[in-house]
């Protein structure tokens, strides 16, 4: 049977003060990136119906490209949220031995 370490309360506090941090910076890199997500995504459509000519309309392919950069955005800002806030946790995972 294996031996379950029991951590301190101060010890759990500071793994949450930690956890909080990377999930503010996940927010903040996540409103960051859709804005500019969604403006690159649409100027690609915009780019790629001028280019081709295409008769249809623009509204609807311009709304899949701004669909496009929201999902574009919660990915890519959550990564670099993640990867920003990394450091919390390491440090918090460090002072705990």
């Amino acid at each position: 049977m294996s031996q379950l370490e029991v951590r301190q309360e101060a010890q759990l506090t500071e793994i949450q003060v930690a956890e909080r941090r990377v999930m503010v910076s996940i927010a903040r890199a996540t409103a960051i990136a859709v804005p500019i997500c969604i403006v690159i995504w649409i100027g690609i459509v915009m780019i790629a119906l001028a280019v081709a000519d295409w008769p249809g309309s623009w509204a609807s392919t311009i709304a899949i490209g701004a669909v496009v950069g929201v999902v574009a955005g919660v990915f890519f800002g959550g990564w670099a949220g993640v990867l920003a806030g990394a450091h919390a946790l390491e440090s918090a995972d460090s002072h705990r031995d």
